[in-house]
């Protein structure tokens, strides 16, 4: 037997509990309160937990637009691997080199999966 991906898992959880209808205020409101529990967290744990939930709620959200979760995750993947840049040594981010042409995510693809 085929184990059952997290996001299947997330998926089921969601359907199990009428959860199919995407509201942006809603989903908003989840990310809102999750990231607040990351920004508030003390402990390594609770951060976990947090960041955890938010992709909880993400898979969710883009599984209730109509959206494969597996592949546009790939498309975003494709895109951010396809970035050329460097980090910011003030900032610790990686900034992409906007001069250079990257991949464009198609989230097409993954849209109306389950019709």
């Amino acid at each position: 037997m085929k184990k059952e991906s997290f996001v299947d898992s997330v998926i089921r959880w969601n359907d199990e509990r009428c959860l199919k209808d995407f509201n942006k205020g809603n989903e908003y409101y989840m990310l809102k309160e999750e990231l607040t529990e990351f920004v508030d967290a003390d402990i390594e744990h609770d951060m976990i937990d947090a960041l955890c939930d938010i992709i909880v709620v993400a898979v969710g959200s883009i599984n209730k637009l109509g959206y494969n979760v597996d592949v546009a995750m790939n498309e975003t993947l494709k895109e951010i691997h396809s970035r050329t840049g460097a980090i910011n040594n003030q900032t610790g981010k990686f900034e992409k080199d906007k001069n250079v042409k990257t991949y464009k995510a198609n989230y097409s693809v993954a849209e109306n999966f389950y019709e």
